[in-house]
């Protein structure tokens, strides 16, 4: 099934031992494939769809008794898994432009101080949400205890399913689960801050004639 990654324009080569990049195994059953070209945005379809059956080669050592039920499983894990790459790619773009933010304040011709603290209070928000995704780094660093991060139930719970034919554990399912709701939680704070807090303070760098920063449209109010 497809991939739950980001989109990536440069994925380098693989390396002979590496899977490559793809989703949950397909259940048996019936499918259609086709071929079409696009050459400058244009599709042209060359071979209509045709049917195949997909059958299992059989050989699993613990074969899922209910296929649809762990199918279903390990479809929410991967679009539980599409949303937190997602997400984590965001967080990523927001922190490298508040950066620039942050530069852009010391280019206006008066700084303000209150444009600085902004950026800073946006700065921390990120801190704490890197925090509770991926836990904290210091910690493991010394390697005392601490709490599994969103990003460790995650790949935990993702891990061993992908190529598994096998039905999910008790532990995999309750890992989801806990993973599924932290993460709600500060999807809640990702969303605010990208539709609330980084375009209110846009608004004050271009009112204040701040350099270009990345996704900020420039006012011009001349003829």
């Amino acid at each position: 099934m497809p991939s739950p990654s980001p989109i990536n324009l440069n994925p380098g080569e693989k390396a002979p031992w590496e899977s490559p990049d793809g989703g949950r195994l397909a259940l048996p059953g019936e499918y259609t494939v086709s071929l079409t070209k696009v050459i400058n945005g244009t599709a042209t379809e060359l071979v209509a769809p045709q049917k195949f059956k997909l059958n299992s080669l059989g050989g699993s050592t613990l074969p899922a008794s209910d296929k649809q039920a762990m199918d279903a499983y390990v479809g929410q894990a991967a679009e539980l898994e599409r949303a937190w790459n997602g997400a984590t790619s965001l967080l990523g773009d927001v922190n490298n432009t508040l950066k620039l933010m942050r530069q852009a304040t010391y280019s206006i011709a008066q700084p303000a101080t209150d444009l600085l603290a902004d950026v800073k209070a946006l700065e921390q928000k990120i801190k704490d949400m890197n925090k509770a995704l991926y836990g904290d780094g210091v910690a493991s660093k010394l390697d005392k205890p601490h709490a599994p991060s969103v990003a460790d139930r995650i790949y935990g719970m993702s891990y061993d399913i992908w190529s598994s034919s096998s039905a999910p554990t008790t532990t995999q399912k309750e890992q989801m689960a806990i993973a599924g709701k932290l993460f709600k939680a500060e999807l809640a704070k990702l969303k605010q801050l990208v539709e609330v807090d980084l375009p209110a303070l846009d608004r004050k760098l271009e009112a204040a004639k701040a350099p270009y920063t990345p996704g900020r449209l420039p006012v011009w109010g001349g003829n």
